[in-house]
Order: structure tokens, then C-alpha cells, then sequence
């Protein structure tokens, strides 16, 4: 679905860090990401291979065996640390392809991948069995039901962004990462998903009671084995009005970490960080006028994340409801003839 869109298995990698206290830690999980990304594609290789699959998958041709493109991409998987995704993404239901090659090493089918030796032949059935699976009404019913809505997401992002430049010449984005402290999680244990919504929904309102310039907003709620219940939020100024997008950050941190939680959460300013997001994934955040093409396309880059990595693993505990949500587009003013494409300076924060 998402096979050749490196930008956001990188930015996917990024967000699976845990932050504490302004430092980061890398664990194992910082690679698992990436591991999900390269099994799902080597399996869609398999399942969409032209060759047929009682051809033999080497060259006789050649002086040395070249092996064929899906067969290098699914033996590049065999070392991958399946049972240590499974268990770092207890309550996810992962992507689809994933899950057909942890069922076939759990049955030892895969082994004509794995073994040291070579067997063609036993290499090509196995490919015909993995295209039979995968062919089947119950697979492709549980692949479009697992794209369903991630797509719809994605779609309904483009169309809400889009949204706000047509009402706003510019707005200024910030986005943070909203958790709780490793200091909390550990006296408490396990995080109930009730409170962490709760917390979200005074959040929201604390937010739009203090910044009035605030136009829309996003949010998608994760959980890892380390962070736990953590949400990853995108707010949408006027432009015209807020312009600070690093001390607006902190004060929508502040008010989360100690007004909203009481002191158990803690967050992660991204604007506070621009200089490393640009070097790596294009700034995607603080002032971004309807005009800047490339400021918009890594805006929206780094949106399609929250509906993006539903595909791979998408959060399926009991009780906690709705995990992806959006502000609704402010009504255009019936005395607006039409936005301002030239705009002063900033007239607030």
C-alpha cells in the first residue's frame, strides 16, 4: 500500500522513540518500523511476482547464481525479530502481510527461504502457496478491510488541510508529542486508556480556550510497549495571529504536563527541533504560507503519518474508542470576501 514511501517509514522510525526529560532513548523497537515496512513489501513481492512460479528462480545463464529480486527481499527478512514486534505491539492488529509470514516461519514452511541450501523447486512452491493464500476471499477481504481505513484517513487529511488554506493565507503549525512521564508510568503501571481520553478531551478544550487563533487541529493515539498511551497532536494557528510556533509549542506542552495531567505527563516540542526535521524529512512545521509548495508537500508528509501507519499496526485494545480524530473547518464569515494573499506582520504570539 505504502511500499516506496521511505520519508515515512523514516518518520515512523523517529516517532518510535522515547522521550523523557529532553533525552532520548533507543531501544530494539527503534528498527521495528523498518522490519514491519521490509516484510510487508518483500511479501507483496512474492504475491506479485510476474515470473512463473515453475521457473527456476536462478539465472543457469549466468556464471553466478543471480537470485531473483523477491527471493534476495523475503531471505533479507529471516533475521528480523518477528516475536519481539508481535510483543512490543500487544493490541495492534498488523499489517496483513506480516502476519502471513509469522504464521509460515511459525510452521517451518519457511524453510526452503532459510536453509543454507538450495532448492529451487521447493522455493518456487512455496511462492505458488504464498500467491494461493493471498488470492483467497479471506485474505483479500482482511487486506481491504486493513487499508480501509487508513486510506479514508489519509483522504480525509488532504481534504482538511487543504480546507484551511482555502480559509487562511498561512498557518502556523506546531506539533507535539503528548505522553506520561517514565516516572508515572512506572507507579502506576499498565495506563488506563479512559483516563488518557479524558485527558485528550480536556486538553482540546484547554487549548482552544487559550489560543482563540487556534483553526483546526489532529490527533492519533498510539501505544508502545515503552511510551504506552501517547498522542501525537498537530495544531493549526492563523497565521496572521500566532507566528511563535516554538513558544506556542511549549505553552500547549506546559498546559498538557501540568495543568491537564497534574504533573504525569510530558511531551516532545517537534518545532523546537526544526533543524534536525529539516535535514532529514523537510520542515513540515511553524509558519507555512499557501504559496510555499514545498513547505506544504512536507506539511502534509508528516500528516500522512497519523493515517499512514494505521496500515502496519493499528491500535485494536477493547474500550478505547476512536484513535484518529480532526477539528472541524471554521465557517468562512459571510462579510469575507476572500483571504488575504499578502499579509502583514504577525499581530500576536
Amino acid at each position: 500500500m505504502f511500499d516506496s514511501d521511505d520519508d515515512f517509514v523514516a518518520r515512523w522510525r523517529d516517532r518510535a522513540l522515547d522521550v523523557n526529560d529532553g533525552a532520548i532513548y533507543i531501544g530494539p523497537s527503534f528498527e521495528y518500523p523498518r522490519d514491519i515496512s521490509k516484510i510487508d513489501r518483500a511479501m507483496r513481492a512474492i504475491a506479485n511476482a510476474r515470473w512463473s512460479a515453475n521457473t527456476d528462480v536462478t539465472r543457469p545463464e549466468t556464471c553466478h547464481k543471480s537470485v531473483n529480486s523477491a527471493v534476495r527481499a523475503i531471505r533479507s527478512c529471516t533475521n528480523i525479530d518477528c516475536q519481539g514486534i508481535r510483543d512490543f505491539y500487544a493490541g495492534h492488529k498488523l499489517s496483513p502481510y506480516f502476519e502471513i509470514w509469522v504464521e509460515e516461519r511459525t510452521g517451518f514452511q519457511t524453510m526452503v527461504i532459510t536453509e543454507r541450501s538450495w532448492n529451487s523447486i521447493g522455493i518456487n512452491e512455496w511462492f505458488l502457496r504464498i500467491r494461493k493464500l493471498v488470492k483467497g476471499s479471506d485474505f483479500t477481504k482482511a487486506l481491504s478491510n486493513h487499508e480501509r481505513g487508513a486510506r479514508k484517513n489519509a483522504l480525509s487529511l488532504t481534504e482538511y488541510i487543504d480546507g484551511l488554506y482555502g480559509l487562511y493565507a498561512r498557518l502556523c503549525v506546531v506539533r507535539l508529542d503528548l505522553s506520561y512521564s517514565r516516572a508515572h508510568r512506572d507507579s502506576v503501571g499498565p495506563l488506563n486508556p479512559s483516563r488518557v481520553k479524558e485527558d485528550l478531551t480536556s486538553f482540546l478544550r484547554s487549548a482552544k480556550s487559550e489560543f482563540p487563533a487556534l483553526v483546526g487541529y489532529i490527533w492519533k493515539l498510539e501505544y508502545g510497549q515503552s511510551k504506552s498511551y501517547h498522542i501525537h497532536f498537530m495544531a493549526f494557528f492563523d497565521g496572521h495571529k500566532v507566528c511563535k510556533d516554538v513558544v506556542v509549542g511549549n505553552v500547549l506542552g506546559d498546559l498538557w504536563r501540568d495543568f491537564v495531567t497534574g504533573g504525569d505527563g510530558g511531551y516532545w516540542n517537534c518545532n523546537a527541533k526544526k533543524t534536525y526535521y529539516e535535514r532529514i524529512y523537510g520542515v513540515g512545521v511553524g509558519m507555512i504560507a499557501h504559496d510555499n509548495i514545498e513547505r506544504r508537500a512536507s506539511l502534509l508528509r508528516s500528516a500522512m503519518y497519523l493515517a499512514k501507519v494505521d496500515y502496519y499496526v493499528r491500535l485494536n485494545e477493547k474500550g478505547v474508542g476512536r484513535i484518529f480524530g480532526k477539528g472541524q473547518l471554521p465557517e468562512r464569515r459571510a462579510n469575507k470576501v476572500g483571504r488575504k494573499r499578502k499579509a502583514g506582520p504577525c499581530d500576536g504570539f
